[in-house]
Order: structure tokens, then C-alpha cells, then sequence
């Protein structure tokens, strides 16, 4: 019997990237819905189910911390993964607290995409 596709929301406010990221998500076999802003990521994880949700820090309006903090807040069972341009990123304590680990910061550009799906599916448990 197949394995249900696993759901993956991709946030990043560069369209540029989000298209790539979520083709080759696409391309590994994960159904992908992608949007640019915090808002409507919160808007999405509050009416569906996602497994993972891949998220920028520097977003406009509500950054990807706070985007975190609230759907966990709220119940979400996603796993997340943090997708930055901010080289000297840290998890803040109060995500460390919510579950995320270092492990689970990934720093643009990705030179590996192979690389970061093979930790996506561990985090999913599909390895």
C-alpha cells in the first residue's frame, strides 16, 4: 500500500525561492503549498493540516519566530524548520522551550538539496 504524500508549507517572502524550493519539494514527491507572508501562514495552518512547515525568519509583518510560536501556541503538530538568510541565527529560547533544535535551522542558500530533503524525510520519520 502506498504512503500518503506527506504536506509541506513552504513560507519565504522571496518568490524566487519559493518557487524553486517548493518545484523540488514537489519533485521529491511532497504535495506543496507555499505563501510569502507570516499572516497567511497562520491563516493556513489554522484551517488545514500540514506535517512540516519550512519557514523563514525575516518575513514582512509577523517574522517566522512569532509565526511559530502562535501555531504551537494554538496546537499545530507540524514539524518546523527554519530556512534563513541570518547566518548567525540562533533558536531563540523560547522556541527551544516549543521543541526546535539547532538541527532544525538551515541557512540560504541551501547547497544542498538533496542534503535537506534526506533531513526533512527523518524529521517526518519516512527514513
Amino acid at each position: 500500500m502506498p504512503v500518503a504524500q506527506k504536506r509541506i508549507l513552504v513560507v519565504d517572502d522571496e518568490p524566487g525561492l519559493l518557487f524553486s524550493l517548493s518545484a523540488y519539494l514537489q519533485d521529491a514527491d511532497f504535495e506543496v503549498v507555499g505563501t510569502t507572508t507570516g499572516e497567511e501562514a497562520l491563516t493556513l495552518l489554522e484551517n488545514d493540516t500540514f506535517d512540516a512547515v519550512i519557514i523563514d525568519v525575516r518575513l514582512p509583518g509577523k517574522d517566522g519566530n512569532a509565526v511559530i510560536h502562535q501555531a504551537k501556541q494554538t496546537g499545530c503538530k507540524a514539524t518546523f524548520i527554519i530556512h534563513t538568510g541570518s547566518t548567525d541565527y540562533v533558536v531563540p529560547a523560547s522556541l527551544r522551550q516549543l521543541g526546535l533544535i539547532q538541527e532544525d535551522v538551515f541557512y540560504k542558500p541551501l547547497t544542498n538539496l538533496e542534503n535537506f530533503c534526506t533531513t526533512l524525510r527523518k524529521r517526518l520519520k519516512l527514513q
